[in-house]
């Protein structure tokens, strides 16, 4: 009953107008299309037993023109997100956005602001939200981490 979609992958660095079509496609296709056939594989049933928690991995990522295709594609998830829970409302299915912040992985590489490990408690809170909690929302993981 909980849908957390956590897939991403993110484009080369490079400028902006040298970035192709195929990247830009592959990016999309990873990034916004798969989330979105799983929100259209999981919702509708969620909706039938009238309790659901869909999370959407988002980023806080502005102003990286090389990463254009990556940051496009998590604006769209996050106004998908907001029309998803739209579309929900009154269902008891909670669709939120989740920001985990710049992470040290391999994507978010060796000079990232954070260590995997302070999305947590964060990552939890939409996954947790009680029932007719906020839905289109947009929870940010730094927020709730544990100083220490």
């Amino acid at each position: 009953d909980i849908l957390y979609n956590n897939a991403a992958i993110q484009n080369d660095w490079k400028e902006i107008w040298e970035i192709g079509m195929d990247e830009w496609r592959k990016t999309v296709q990873v990034n916004l299309f798969a989330m979105i056939v799983l929100c259209n594989a999981f919702a509708p049933e969620m909706v039938r037993r009238g309790y659901g928690r869909i999370i959407n991995l988002t980023s806080g990522i502005k102003d990286v023109p090389q990463l254009a295709p990556y940051s496009v594609t998590k604006a769209a998830v996050d106004k998908y997100t907001r029309d998803l829970a739209a579309e929900l409302r009154g269902s008891n299915v909670l669709v939120n956005a989740l920001d985990p912040g710049w992470l040290r992985t391999d994507m978010g590489g060796p000079d990232a602001d954070h260590e995997v490990t302070t999305v947590l408690p964060g990552a939890l809170q939409p996954a947790l939200l009680e029932d007719d909690g906020p839905s289109g929302e947009c929870f940010a993981a730094q927020d709730f981490r544990e100083e220490g």
